[in-house]
């Protein structure tokens, strides 16, 4: 994939993704993935808007940010 700037992106889509240590280097990656993961569901999501852009998110990168929002169905 590409952004506005043509810069590419690797966007990996696993049918059956494992978070186990099979190396050295996927036991760092999936540690890191972890912490990351909890900050971006927690410290981003319940930041207000002006201080969405100043949390911590590890390496996660917002790429598209949606005008619409998404109603979970009740």
């Amino acid at each position: 994939m590409l952004d506005e700037n043509c810069d590419p992106w690797l966007i990996e889509v696993n049918s059956s993704p494992a978070m186990d240590y099979s190396t050295s280097v996927t036991e760092e990656l999936v540690q890191e993935v972890m912490e990351d993961t909890v900050a971006v569901v927690t410290d981003w999501h319940f930041a207000s808007w002006r201080r969405k852009d100043d949390v911590d998110t590890g390496h996660w990168k917002i790429l598209h940010r949606s005008k619409m929002e998404v109603q979970r169905p009740t």
